[in-house]
């Protein structure tokens, strides 16, 4: 779920009707020097709900297209769009995600030094997690 000032996103990965569903829906901020006296005491933020739109989205398979972008990457002979970092990373969204719920839903942070990073403490020398982080 991503929320933002004018709508939220939500993906749903278990409902391929609506994976993707967009909601007009979102918070609006009074700015400070628009508050009088008289609405001063007033909240300051307002939300507003709306309908939702599920954009059709091509099913595709996942893996399938990230490995004929790699292909694509060796055959034009450049970097690919995402590396082992990017998967690096991932991994450390995932851990902390998952150690979150663990934890009652506590914030945890992420990168190197983090809970997040024993996922790479155990590759070898020159691994591409040491790689990465002398970038």
């Amino acid at each position: 779920m991503i929320g933002g000032s004018r709508r939220t996103l939500v993906w749903d990965d278990l409902n391929p009707q609506a994976r993707l569903s967009v909601y007009d829906r979102g918070v609006d901020l009074t700015p400070p020097d628009e508050l009088t006296d008289a609405i001063r005491h007033q909240a300051l933020i307002s939300y507003r709900v709306g309908e939702m739109v599920a954009p059709a989205l091509v099913e595709q398979e996942a893996l399938r297209n990230v490995m004929a972008e790699f292909a694509s990457a060796i055959a034009q002979d450049r970097a690919p769009l995402t590396d082992g970092r990017a998967g690096v990373r991932v991994l450390r969204l995932l851990h902390a995600a998952s150690r979150s719920l663990e934890l009652g839903g506590v914030t945890v942070p992420v990168g190197p030094g983090s809970h997040a990073d024993v996922l790479t403490a155990g590759l070898p020398a020159g691994s591409l997690h040491e790689r990465a982080a002398s970038r």
